[in-house]
């Protein structure tokens, strides 16, 4: 596993006594590891050639197994990778459409990488900026923007904050409180829900009834 080699360097650039306490803290934490399952011959490889392209803004061709395991190909213009729930991302857009969507691909399941010799680049409108969208945007979910507002009744407010960066209270009285935040896609819809009836959506409408109708698939699935 390549967690074991990364950790065996880190190892080596302590001194013999923080070694060894670093063993013990970590022993029975390796022993349970499970590594999350991949596609590609070594994610790290992925991570190296794909930041070089990123800088070096080169086109690429990669093959990448979907979520449905279907495997396609794909000629990309690759401009930034991130981090976010287990996964690496490379963020990039499509060269063969001119809508400038960016789309995600889960970097563990890119098995070849091809380097093409042209070069791109991307004019300031199309610019990214890759910390603003992980601050607005919930398990990588794509989409468009959106400024949702919410009410809260739980105890864990603050736990609220911390996982939507662009949240703001607005108004507070008694155990509710009213959040506004600014979203990419629908990932905040799942966070939300995960909140259970302590979470209400409140604005846009389309919010709102996106909410409403999972809730009651959801409840559907419990009719006999």
């Amino acid at each position: 596993m390549e967690i074991f080699e990364i950790i065996s360097k880190l190892k080596n650039f302590t001194s013999y006594n923080d070694r060894n306490m670093l063993e013990k803290i970590i022993m029975k934490e390796m022993y349970h590891y499970n590594e999350v399952k991949h596609d590609c011959q070594s994610v790290i490889d992925n991570l190296w050639q794909l930041t070089r392209c990123i800088y070096k803004k080169m086109e690429i061709t990669v093959g990448y197994y979907k979520m449905n395991r279907e495997m396609v190909k794909r000629r990309l213009m690759p401009v930034a990778i991130t981090f976010s729930d287990y996964y690496f991302y490379l963020i990039a857009y499509r060269c063969d459409e001119n809508d400038w969507k960016l789309l995600y691909y889960r970097v563990h399941r890119i098995v070849d990488v091809v380097e093409h010799r042209k070069h791109f680049e991307i004019d300031k409108e199309h610019d990214f900026d890759e910390g603003e969208l992980r601050s607005k945007i919930q398990f990588m979910f794509a989409g468009e923007y959106k400024k949702i507002r919410f009410e809260y009744t739980g105890s864990c407010l603050q736990v609220i904050l911390d996982k939507i960066p662009t949240a703001r209270g607005i108004d507070r009285v008694r155990d509710r409180a009213i959040i506004e935040a600014e979203t990419f896609g629908t990932g905040i819809n799942m966070f939300l829900l995960s909140q259970g009836r302590k979470v209400k959506a409140l604005y846009p409408e389309s919010f709102v009834n996106e909410m409403k109708e999972e809730i009651e698939n959801m409840s559907n699935l419990y009719k006999c």
